[in-house]
């Protein structure tokens, strides 16, 4: 198992816990062509800072990737479900189904299931960031909190 992160201090708790974590961005990792059976990609698209970088992570995600791999991939949905936790993991975007579709086609792979995973939790998440937080009996922060430099690790 492989990874990358591009943050000083997940990698320095990472590789506390082994040494195959490379620091990298998602659009330029330093595997070679065709070298992995599964990428998987969990809430990252979201984070990258500028527009266009989700494009060209997935490019490199698919250039890893042998021929008849997986990518396995999760973002955060819907633009409309924005809120102060979103600030606070410094969130730049969230998808629409339909849009991360055209995206993940457009890098070249073959779509073989797309869906809403938390669907359950879509209507409280929905009644607490969007009608709560409307009427102020929501709280729009977050409860994610930054570890001090001196617990990692």
């Amino acid at each position: 198992m492989f990874g990358i992160d591009l943050s000083p201090d997940a990698l320095k708790f990472l590789l506390s816990r082994g040494p195959r974590w490379p620091q990298a961005v998602g659009n330029s990792s330093p595997f070679g062509d065709a070298h992995f059976d599964l990428v998987t990609s969990f809430d990252v698209l979201g984070q990258l800072p500028h527009q266009g970088d989700d494009e060209l992570a997935l490019g490199e995600m698919n250039r890893v990737l042998r021929p008849g791999g997986v990518l396995f991939l999760r973002v955060a949905a819907y633009e409309w479900l924005r809120s102060g936790h979103d600030e606070a993991l410094q969130t730049k975007h969230r998808y629409a189904l339909n849009e991360l579709r055209s995206l993940v086609e457009g890098s070249g792979f073959h779509i073989l299931r797309t869906t809403y995973a938390n669907t359950l939790l879509l209507p409280l998440a929905a009644l607490r960031r969007v009608v709560l937080k409307r009427v102020g009996l929501a709280d729009s922060g977050s409860d994610v909190q930054p570890l001090p430099l001196g617990q990692i690790g």
